[in-house]
């Protein structure tokens, strides 16, 4: 079995949260998810249950009905298997399976799902029921409110739509306006909720009945994404909460704009909200690569698709995703979980329109601050033109950070093969040290996100046998007090052929740097490790004219773990669109590449991605990627196509070697060597290549202390003047 906690702990149900597709199966498929007319999202009890029923909603007689009563909705019904996942808006997230083989029937959950609050509040509930079987989902959002303190606490509720028709009432074509929200003002306290799926809010706060409060939908909310308001503030009489009936009522009928109609852009950012006022200021950083769901109001369908924003925070996609000029735009939960990210609102109501300059809707994301802010550094390193002996040949050193903290002092490196000389008068980024085959630079910067290249040249030399490898490697650490965010993407990695003639238009894998260390042939993975691959795929105008808009189709090995698919960088403004079915479409609209005759350095183009494979793929088990390169309108260049196969490495093994012995494994304080051999030295090192601990041993034993280690697994080098092992070890 292959081996990553890290992936198993943060995605165990990532299927149900990154690509939210339908495919077009056999059997029950899901296509819907509501709540009955009897459901409630206010209570006084700080317990809360919930039950489910498919196709039509449960009359059981005599039962007691649940505080949130779903039915599940879907095409072919016929009796099945399913899980259900409740993320509570409290931090707390629970699984739960059960079956049925009747429709209209209540889901008997053993034991009965119910959840208990800490606190009164709103708190947003994220439903997503998953059928295994023919790997259909569906997601519901509800805003549930929690708190009656008695005759001393007041409950008052309404909807937010889109009013078409301009008539002031919520009728047949208007369109409910998700997760608004909206506040009321009681003896100079806020108190906020969000409305759910259907436009619906309620909220519970602190009054005296018979006196006023003031209710309005927030205003920068309303500007960010695009509405213009009715006659508001409203005055309501507050009203207690006698188990939330009856409740004051405010409605609030909206002019999404003059845009109503067919439309199909839609658009956003994503930012660091600093100040927490909702609105992205001009200190405020960008948020690169988060994915952003979008589906239409109704439900998600097969045309949901998922964009990822760019440098700029920024995110558009045209397409068909909805038949109106509305789309729920959502931020995945496990993402924003994994990147130690909160936000209290991660729904909103994107309006569209038949333009690329869409109404722009605002996720404002709570990254924290102080010492909890980190900075996402990458590093990557891209060729120019091919590679031949006795040449020069050029590279792109690029590198920067995503934020969302000012990164301060940083160090970064590129180390080429033994042999080929560096042209130093090349090297724009001055401030450097040559020692050896590695050029380091000591660099600070202050700004929260920022991004750098580097064309750098080397002299290769002649006599080189063709067909020999050459890698050249990148990497990019913070020298000061700031996090890494995380430390995926911190180091580039690239295979040059000796010999090879260059294709403008291609597609090159890269393992782990270990292997390269290890001297394992090119295209083998271990098959006891769970590897993580970059790709990158590299484009080049080469025709007479600009090339207006560019896009890349590839489709992923379906023994790659989907999921875990992250971009690393782009050299230009991009929309990664996941169209589902491990279909990815890279989007470069409007990028005008400049043609290679009028300008060859400004056209070229590329982008780099890592994604992991399968945890357990088998020994021989095979990945394979082809990339389809469309300029404009013409026909798909085919790139080539990378391959990795999963085999038993000689060299590598998980338990004893002839010489030297491991133990414990795994292990969470210590490990011990023991071997034939009395003098040795060693060296730990993680999956990059990168050296942690290294020492010699003269007396046949050494015991290392790994506690600084974070969990994962590492390999050990042991070298004597008579042998050469690898071991490798988990921390846990």
């Amino acid at each position: 079995m292959k081996k990553n906690l890290l992936f198993k702990l943060i995605c165990s149900f990532c299927l149900l949260s990154t690509s939210f597709y339908h495919a077009q199966v056999v059997g029950y498929s899901l296509t819907g998810l509501t709540q009955t007319s009897t459901s409630t999202v206010l209570s006084c009890d700080s317990t809360i249950t919930m039950s489910f029923s498919a196709q039509t909603a449960a009359t059981t007689a005599g039962t007691v009905p649940a505080d949130i009563q779903n039915v599940i909705i879907g095409n072919n019904f016929a009796p099945f298997q399913f899980s259900v996942q409740i993320n509570w808006g409290d931090g707390a997230t629970t699984t739960h399976n059960a079956g049925t083989s009747t429709s209209g029937t209540l889901i008997n959950f053993n034991p009965p799902i119910t959840h208990t609050y800490n606190s009164s509040g709103t708190y947003p509930i994220s439903i997503t029921v998953y059928n295994p079987a023919n790997q259909t989902y569906v997601i519901d959002t509800i805003n549930y409110t929690i708190g009656c303190g008695g005759n001393n606490y007041m409950c008052m509720g309404g909807q937010v739509f889109c009013d078409t028709d301009n008539n002031g009432v919520y009728n047949t074509g208007d369109i409910p306006v998700i997760n608004a929200p909206v506040n009321v003002v009681s003896n100079g306290t806020t108190y906020t909720g969000y409305t759910n799926n259907t436009g619906f809010y309620t909220i519970s706060y602190a009054g005296t009945a018979g006196q006023t409060a003031v209710v309005s939908v927030n205003q920068n909310w309303m500007v960010n994404n695009g509405y213009i308001a009715g006659t508001w503030p409203i005055t309501i009489n507050n009203v207690t909460c006698n188990s939330g009936i009856p409740l004051a009522t405010a409605n609030f009928p909206m002019n999404c704009g003059s845009n109503q109609g067919n439309t199909n852009c839609y658009a956003g950012f994503v930012f660091c909200d600093a100040n927490g006022n909702g609105t992205m200021d001009t200190n405020e950083s960008p948020i690169v690569g988060a994915p952003v769901l979008l589906y239409s109001q109704n439900t998600i369908g097969s045309n949901t698709v998922t964009v990822y924003s760019d440098t700029n925070g920024f995110f558009i996609y045209c397409g068909p995703v909805s038949n109106t000029n509305y789309v729920i735009g959502v931020i995945n939960q496990q993402w924003l979980t994994y990147n130690g990210y909160t936000m209290p609102n991660n729904i909103i109501t994107l309006v569209g329109i038949n333009s690329t300059t869409p109404n722009a809707g605002y996720f404002a994301v709570n990254c924290g601050g102080g010492a909890n802010l980190c900075a996402d550094l990458w590093s990557t390193v891209t060729p120019w033109i091919g590679y031949y002996q006795n040449t020069t040949a050029y590279f792109h050193l690029n590198w920067g950070s995503y934020g969302p903290g000012a990164v301060g002092a940083y160090t970064l490196t590129l180390t080429f093969p033994a042999g080929v000389t560096v042209n130093t008068s090349s090297i724009a980024n001055t401030g450097y040290v040559i020692s050896g085959n590695t050029i380091t630079w000591n660099l600070n910067s202050g700004s929260n996100s920022f991004s750098s290249i580097d064309l750098i040249t080397f002299n290769v030399p002649s006599g080189i046998q063709s067909g020999t490898q050459h890698y050249f490697t990148s990497t990019i650490t913070p020298a000061g007090n700031i996090v890494d965010c995380s430390t995926l993407n911190n180091n580039g990695s690239l295979l040059q052929i000796v010999g090879n003639s260059y294709d403008p238009n291609d597609k090159v894998v890269v393992r782990p740097a270990i292997y390269e260390t290890l001297a394992i042939p090119s295209e083998q993975i271990d098959a006891s490790l769970t590897d993580a691959l970059t790709y990158t795929i590299q484009f080049q105008n080469t025709g007479t004219s600009p090339a207006q808009n560019i896009y890349i189709l590839d489709t992923l090995d379906a023994n790659l773990d989907w999921s875990t698919f992250t971009l690393v960088e782009s050299s230009h403004n991009m929309q990664v669109v996941n169209m589902g079915n491990g279909l990815l479409k890279f989007e470069y609209p409007n990028i005008w590449l400049d043609d290679s005759t009028s300008n060859e350095p400004g056209s070229h183009g590329h982008l780099v991605y890592r994604i992991q494979e399968n945890n357990g793929n088998p020994v021989g088990s095979t990945i394979e990627n082809t990339a389809y390169i469309y300029f404009d309108w013409n026909s798909p260049i085919v790139t080539n196509t990378t391959y990795n196969i999963n085999t038993m490495l000689v060299g590598v093994d998980e338990s004893s070697m002839n010489q030297f012995k491991l133990y414990p494994n795994p292990s969470t304080d210590n490990i011990s060597i023991t071997g034939n051999i009395t003098n040795f030295g060693y060296k730990i090192m993680d999956m990059s290549g990168r050296k942690l601990v290294s020492g010699q041993v003269n007396n046949g034993f050494a015991k290392i202390a790994i506690e600084s280690l974070t969990n994962g697994h590492y390999l050990v080098q042991i070298a004597s003047e008579n042998a050469n092992e690898t071991l490798s070890f988990i921390k846990q």
